[in-house]
């Protein structure tokens, strides 16, 4: 799997992804090669911010540390901020 962009900062680690809604399963995909963002599929429509609460409960349950998505709200290209620092994410992430 290739390294998904990720930015150490003092608070946490941002990480860049691109979701795909209305999938028929939430699932993580891996880093698009060429843009190096983590590839996320969920299965909420992207109305009333209802994809952005399911990626935000996935990914908290997956690091198993706060997240919080802090620029892309209104698009699928996205940058979270997880209270981990980027080691952690590799890990949990299993690279």
């Amino acid at each position: 799997m290739i390294k998904p962009k990720l930015k150490e900062i003092e608070n946490g680690t941002v990480l860049s992804i691109s979701v795909v809604p209305n999938s028929p399963k939430f699932e993580i995909l891996g880093a698009d090669e060429w843009s190096q963002e983590l590839k996320i599929r969920c299965r909420e429509k992207a109305l009333e911010g209802r994809a952005n609460k399911e990626v935000q409960k996935e990914l908290k349950k997956l690091f198993r540390a706060e997240t919080r998505i802090v620029t892309g709200e209104k698009g699928r290209h996205k940058k979270v901020l997880v209270k981990l620092t980027e080691k952690e994410i590799l890990k949990k992430l299993g690279l």
